[in-house]
């Protein structure tokens, strides 16, 4: 009797063990599950799972799933479908606009996860649309300015994500590229050229993870950044990026950096020989510039007249030395007529025009006197 007992126990074991196994070997080479925490970036912080905050408090922030609330489109292939964005019930959950303007995530109540699905209708998701421009009137990309999306899922029939298509994210704390895209960004085709003003995960300035899937042929990751890997280009980076310094870039992308307002410094490696338009735009922390090459090398570099618009520093520390960039005059005059107006009470918005008519003014009244 004990013998049969143990036998049917040892049975009940290796059926377990056997489960267990094809259950691992099924999940070898796919994306993430839909576990919170891997599509939150590993938060798990109570505010965004519903768990205990660490104050003793409960949670404000709930969050959401709002995938029930994508739209779709056949492709022209009439083979495979396009998420073009969300119902209005569903922008209404994912958009804050008040936060948009400026404002504090303190009065947020939700945030949304999206997980995309790898069909629809039996037909494969291959695109996530960008930005669509007719003539001068830009229709916005799927999940633009989204800025309540912390988390989104890709699956691995993703082929092309499109400029602009999570621009203005600000909530999105990591991404995780598909082994199957093949093209991000480059759907563009209006003012700016094929690359775009904007990237397709441009203003997306929580990020602190980004990575490709293993086997990618097109884009791989490296120390946070996201490279184009036979361009050698980085098209998209975080405020705790690290450009690998091993010649796999030599260019950094337009907009590259965009918003990453909490990039302190950043270090530019010499292999780098092109910085494109605006790749450090709204990086209004960062401080310290450093280029591992020598002041001759970065004179250069061909970079982009406004590279380095918008961001508080224009000195380069070179391997030899200091390098002084020129500081852009319109950009530093913007900032003087913004001090004037707010001495004189005006608003911050006040124009070159009005200030330039007020010293006119003035001056004709001393002349008077």
């Amino acid at each position: 009797m004990k013998k049969r007992i143990l036998f049917v126990l040892c049975m009940v074991m290796m059926l377990i063990m056997s489960m267990a196994l094809a259950v691992a070997c099924d999940n070898i080479g796919k994306t993430p599950t839909d576990n919170d925490d891997e599509i939150i970036g590993g938060g798990g912080n109570g505010e965004e799972n519903g768990g205990d905050n660490g104050d003793g408090n409960s949670p404000s922030i709930q969050l959401v799933n709002i995938s029930q609330y994508l739209t779709y489109e056949l492709n022209e292939d009439g083979n495979s479908y396009a998420v073009t964005g969300l119902t209005d019930e569903g922008y209404a959950l994912a958009k804050d606009e008040e936060l948009l303007e400026g404002k504090s995530l303190d009065r947020v109540e939700t945030i949304c996860k999206l997980i995309i699905p790898d069909s629809y209708q039996d037909k494969p998701v291959t695109v996530i649309k960008g930005v669509v421009f007719s003539g001068s009137l830009k229709v916005t990309g799927a999940f633009y300015n989204c800025n309540l999306i912390a988390g989104v899922l890709l699956p691995n029939t993703i082929t092309s994500i499109g400029w602009g298509a999570f621009h203005g994210c600000s909530s999105l704390k990591s991404i995780l590229i598909p082994d199957s895209v093949t093209s991000i960004g480059k759907d563009h085709d209006g003012p700016g050229g094929v690359f775009g003003i904007y990237g397709a995960f441009s203003g997306c300035s929580s990020l602190t993870s980004i990575d490709v899937q293993e086997g990618n042929t097109t884009y791989h990751s490296n120390g946070n950044c996201l490279i184009e890997t036979e361009s050698k280009t980085v098209i998209l980076g975080c405020s705790n990026s690290v450009i690998p310094n091993d010649d796999s870039v030599t260019s950094i992308g337009s907009y590259a950096f965009y918003d990453c307002s909490s990039m302190t410094s950043i270090t530019i490696p010499e292999s780098v020989t092109r910085i494109g338009s605006k790749a450090f735009y709204k990086c209004t922390s960062l401080t310290k510039i450093e280029f591992l090459g020598t002041k001759t090398q970065w004179e250069s570099v061909d970079r982009v007249e406004d590279w380095n618009k918008g961001i508080g520093v224009n000195i380069i520390n070179c391997a030899d030395g200091e390098y002084a960039e020129t500081v852009d005059v319109n950009e530093v005059f913007d900032k003087v007529i913004t001090g004037y107006a707010l001495a004189v009470g005006e608003d911050s918005k006040f124009s070159a025009f009005n200030f330039a008519t007020k010293l006119n003014v003035s001056a004709q009244e001393e002349g008077k006197a």
